[in-house]
């Protein structure tokens, strides 16, 4: 486990990787966006395949919006006209999505920073730890804010990812990796017969740019309803244009549960998700264009990756029925994702 240089941006600075092992399991984090870079995975069979998509280079990473592997904040996902109240104050953001809202905090994100990047001891089990500030008023957001993402890998096939946050300003926080999943370990194939599992009774109402409404949809009986599991492309034509919603955990009270699964039946691999987050942005790669390319010039595809993205409800700080985004002055905030690997039995 060591650091090495990965790329150099145009500003002359050194993007620097790093490759975890434990057993047959294997991750490369970047320090541009704290990147989930690479994942590699054995099958059912040993075979090891990196399972997450993302770019040989680190402009392609800046110079795209696709967001692959990046860790995103200080808000992901969506917040209505990019802007916010806190205790009768506005503050405006950069309005990034359809000119209108703003999404993954708009230039201001921290997938587009350079972190810095150390080495944990942490016992058998291999551990980088990723740090950056976010100025008071960048991007609008208020408060001089540190944000941390410790990523870990354990011989029990587990990518622990622990985030902190901390502001000096009262402000709102929402984080998140925004990795596609490729389970298959081919990514130019369609993942739409990966079956999923989710422990969400809702999921958001989004208007025509999908800003919620404010309403939390039953998904019973519903091209949403994961409660059981169901292939990814068995109802996705009943959607408006494939996946890109936030659903509602149930019982979303802070506690660290097992919340969501994909399993792919011909690899055998098995993901499940862990988290103390409130919901989740599942997107099934709607429009990825045609014969793109990623790492090793290989070409996705349309549906060729889904993403988990365990967060805060979109535009929750516009909604005081969603759960809370605000974090208090000099208060840590922490929270914790895993991503679990096994065969399925």
């Amino acid at each position: 486990m060591k650091m090495k240089t990965f790329d150099t941006l145009d500003n002359g600075d050194l993007v620097l990787s790093v490759t975890l092992n434990n057993g047959p399991y294997e991750v490369e984090v970047l320090s541009l966006g704290a990147t989930i870079h690479a994942l590699r995975i054995p099958d059912k069979d040993g075979k090891v395949e990196d399972i997450v998509l993302g770019y040989d280079c680190a402009n392609e990473y800046l110079l795209n919006t696709t967001y692959y592997g990046m860790t995103v904040g200080r808000f992901a996902n969506r917040i209505k006209g990019g802007a916010f109240e806190i205790d009768g104050k506005k503050y405006q953001l950069d309005q990034n999505d359809n000119k209108v809202n703003t999404l993954h905090s708009g230039k201001a994100s921290l997938a587009w920073k350079n972190w810095d990047m150390e080495l944990v001891e942490n016992g058998d089990n291999p551990s980088v730890l990723l740090s950056v500030d976010s100025k008071d008023e960048e991007g609008g957001f208020p408060g001089n804010c540190v944000v941390t993402a410790q990523f870990t890998l354990t011989k029990d096939g587990e990518l622990v990812i622990d985030y902190t946050a901390k502001s000096d300003k009262k402000s709102i926080l929402g984080l998140t990796n925004h990795s596609y999943f490729n389970i298959t370990g081919n990514p130019g194939k369609k993942i739409l017969d990966n079956e999923v599992w989710l422990d969400c009774d809702g999921v958001l109402a989004v208007d025509d740019l999908l800003i919620p409404t404010g309403e939390i949809l039953d998904v019973k009986n519903t091209p949403f309803d994961f409660n059981e599991f169901h292939k990814i492309g068995e109802r996705i034509d009943s959607t408006p244009a494939g996946y890109d919603h936030c659903f509602c955990f149930k019982d979303a009270d802070g506690s660290f549960k097992k919340r969501g699964e994909i399993k792919d039946n011909e690899s055998g691999r098995v993901m499940s998700i862990y988290t103390d987050m409130p919901g989740v942005q599942m997107y099934t790669a709607n429009f990825f264009d045609e014969g793109s390319c990623g790492k090793e010039g290989k070409e996705y595809t349309k549906n060729g990756g889904v993403c988990f993205e365990t967060q805060m409800y979109p535009d929750a700080p516009n909604h005081s029925n969603f759960p809370s985004c605000i974090i208090e002055a000099n208060k840590e905030y922490k929270y914790k994702t895993v991503y679990k690997f096994s065969i399925i039995k």
